[in-house]
């Protein structure tokens, strides 16, 4: 089988990884890329040729399915497997259904979609309930720490107002010490001043008596 080429022909390559995939899977001199277009080069017989077989083939649908593979991570199984039948109907009949791989494509990419929506939704509702066991653990968590504040404080007020109650007796017990001390005191200064008064008073008492048994006397003696 013969290739015809022109010396002058540049060598043009595929742009996509996935014309790549294809260009690698099929005798290196069949594609080139002109004017938008991957042009199978012509391959057949001389004969072949007279019957007009050419397949051509858009970039579009290899650029299309390219962009979806990039877009879906883990489907380069169904990539190569759509090159592989792409190849397959390439040289069985000369002829691609361009329709029917694009819509396998949408197909196995859709697929994919789903499925990646489904672990998402998955992964959603697991992070859900693990933010949602996370923050019950938290408030768990923040609970017991209040009640154990709460207890602690507890336990230093009830401390406090004991020794507050204490200091309150003890100072008490002082004041009542300080006043007992003080009547006291106040009582026998007053018995010791009550007794020097009545001394005194109980002397002023002889002297007046005394003064008047002077002044009878002097009278009976002027015979008053």
């Amino acid at each position: 089988m013969s290739i015809s080429r022109s010396s002058t022909e540049p060598a043009l390559q595929p742009s996509t990884p996935f014309g790549w995939f294809i260009k690698n899977n099929f005798h290196h001199e069949i594609f080139c890329e002109t004017d938008n277009r991957f042009t199978v080069k012509e391959i057949l017989t001389q004969q072949e040729k007279t019957r007009g077989k050419r397949v051509v083939v858009e970039t579009t649908l290899i650029t299309d399915i390219d962009k979806k593979r990039r877009k879906v991570p883990g489907c380069d199984k169904e990539c190569n497997e759509l090159a592989l039948m792409y190849q397959k109907e390439l040289f069985e009949t000369k002829v691609v259904d361009v329709q029917g791989i694009s819509e396998k494509a949408d197909d196995c990419f859709r697929f994919h979609l789903e499925q990646m929506k489904k672990e998402m939704d998955e992964k959603i509702t697991n992070n859900k309930k693990e933010y949602e066991i996370q923050i019950s653990a938290v408030e768990q968590e923040c609970e017991e720490k209040i009640r154990s504040i709460k207890k602690e404080c507890e336990i230093k007020i009830s401390a406090i107002e004991q020794e507050c109650e204490e200091k309150i007796r003890s100072m008490k017990k002082e004041c009542e010490d300080v006043i007992r001390t003080n009547n006291q005191e106040c009582a026998e200064n007053f018995r010791g001043v009550k007794t020097e008064c009545e001394i005194q008073i109980s002397t002023m008492e002889d002297l007046q008596q005394n003064h008047a048994n002077e002044i009878q006397e002097l009278k009976s003696d002027l015979g008053v």
